[in-house]
């Protein structure tokens, strides 16, 4: 083994050694970003084993590109079709896993409910879990958890 090799085995060891014992590596979530900003989004789902099982569709995105305008397409929200008629809780974590936003008891599809990419009021690019809690119209609770990464746009491009 040379010493290239040796360093790297030592830089991944110290890594891990130093996550094992991170409270952050226990509360957040792992993301490569931005390479698995476009992989489909995975849903955790608890309540049923299929969205679509309940006739639930919901439409999101694996990337949402704010503004700062705070115009209605500049909005993280959750869309649906007419199976669900209320959001029981939205919340929405860092990769660390601090709470970013949170609501509770709202329509889905409408923007005035949604989140406009910003932490601290800063748009802050990367990975963002989303945890939704929903009852469909048959009255099954489901949790849902995926993935929305945060690239914010510029003027101009």
């Amino acid at each position: 083994m040379n010493i290239k090799q040796s360093l790297f085995l030592f830089s991944v060891l110290l890594l891990l050694s130093c996550r094992s014992e991170s409270p952050v590596a226990e509360t957040g979530f792992e993301f490569d970003f931005p390479v698995d900003c476009c992989v489909l989004t995975q849903y955790t789902i608890n309540g049923i084993s299929n969205l679509e099982d309940e006739g639930i569709r919901l439409y999101d995105a694996c990337v949402f590109t704010p503004d700062g305008t705070q115009a209605e397409a500049d909005t993280f929200l959750i869309q649906s079709n007419d199976q669900i008629e209320t959001i029981s809780k939205l919340e929405i974590s860092d990769i660390d896993g601090s709470i970013v936003f949170t609501r509770e008891e709202f329509p889905p599809n409408d923007p005035a409910f949604g989140w406009d990419g910003r932490v601290d009021q800063v748009l802050k690019e990367g990975p963002y879990k989303i945890d939704v809690n929903f009852e469909s119209l048959n009255g099954v609770e489901i949790d849902l958890s995926y993935i929305v990464c945060v690239i914010p746009c510029v003027e101009g491009g």
